[in-house]
């Protein structure tokens, strides 16, 4: 059985700059809700697979190159414990702790997330941490 999942990518998925770190260390906000994405298909897997006749002791993830980073970042949260949503991970051609990271006030992302949230905020008034809010969970 194969079922394929997606998450949220880029701004939407992995947002960055100083009012998003501002926001996480203020509330719950997450901080990566391409990960909560790929976390919340996990638990409906588990939960859906024995109705396709599939086994929720046997699911192995699989991906290859960004992909296979989120897959290997499964692995890690809640110092490895993986809830036993799956039993086995293929990652091909990436892993985690390989990608480079930058600082959360880095100017591009800063702007990027600016951005992003004056096109939000023309349709709706909104500011600061709500602003944040709307955009991660």
């Amino acid at each position: 059985m194969w079922i394929s999942i997606n998450c949220r990518l880029g701004l939407s998925g992995f947002p960055g700059g100083s009012s998003v770190l501002a926001a996480v260390q203020a509330s719950s906000a997450d901080p990566n809700p391409g990960m909560y994405d790929v976390r919340l298909a996990l638990e409906w897997v588990k939960a859906n697979i024995p109705v396709f006749g599939g086994d929720p002791d046997r699911v192995t993830l699989m991906d290859q190159s960004a992909g296979a980073f989120i897959t290997g970042n499964q692995l890690l949260p809640n110092g490895g414990n993986t809830r036993h949503l799956f039993q086995s991970a293929i990652m091909q051609s990436d892993s985690p702790g390989s990608a480079s990271t930058l600082p959360p006030d880095y100017p591009q992302l800063d702007q990027a997330f600016a951005s992003i949230s004056a096109s939000v905020n023309r349709k709706i008034s909104i500011a600061g941490e709500h602003q944040v809010r709307l955009l991660i969970p």
